[in-house]
């Protein structure tokens, strides 16, 4: 791209020089040449800006969501369905609720296997579970191994530094729920 560039000033100036300034001075043609290199490497870098910022590479970043990290210890392939789907009436008190992710997740798990699913609060937000809050973990025939609740989910994750169940809910940015 660069050797592209040097060419094709060196060409401009040579036919700028023959045909355009043919009657003028050599310190006039010097002159008119290092104008006509600012103007070309002028639009040269903003044709650069302008095809890096427009690069597949630069893609908006999805925005940071709170997740619950599913860990499968169990001796068994299980599935994990999430229910922290908000009611539309929770929706309209809340309008930080980031309705993308706002839905009942199925989540596969192998023997030993860890996976994150988002929640819709994002990590800035202190909004607490949807009031129908479930995790029902079930073996690969359907049956349901256990099931947990709101308050039966915040007494078996993995401990935090909050002690509070209030802070646990609204503050804590990730939470773990080991299925064993």
């Amino acid at each position: 791209m660069i050797q592209f560039f040097f060419i094709s000033i060196i060409i401009i100036l040579l036919v700028s020089n023959k045909i355009l300034f043919k009657r003028h001075s050599i310190k006039r043609k010097l002159i008119y040449s290092i104008v006509i290199t600012f103007f070309y490497t002028l639009i040269y870098i903003v044709i650069i800006i302008y095809l890096w910022n427009n690069s597949s590479g630069n893609t908006v970043p999805e925005p940071a969501v709170k997740k619950i990290k599913l860990s499968n210890l169990q001796k068994n392939k299980c599935i994990a369905y999430i229910n922290f789907q908000y009611s539309d009436k929770e929706i309209l008190n809340n309008l930080n609720i980031d309705i993308a992710n706002n839905q009942i997740d199925t989540v596969y798990l192998d023997i030993g296997e860890t996976k994150f699913v988002k929640t819709p609060i994002f990590l800035s937000d202190t909004i607490k579970f949807p009031e129908n809050f479930s995790i029902k973990i079930a073996d690969l025939q359907g049956r349901v191994i256990k099931k947990y609740d709101k308050k039966a989910f915040f007494d078996e994750i993995e401990k935090s530094k909050y002690e509070i169940k209030g802070d646990l809910e609204k503050k804590e940015t990730d939470w773990n729920l080991i299925i064993k």
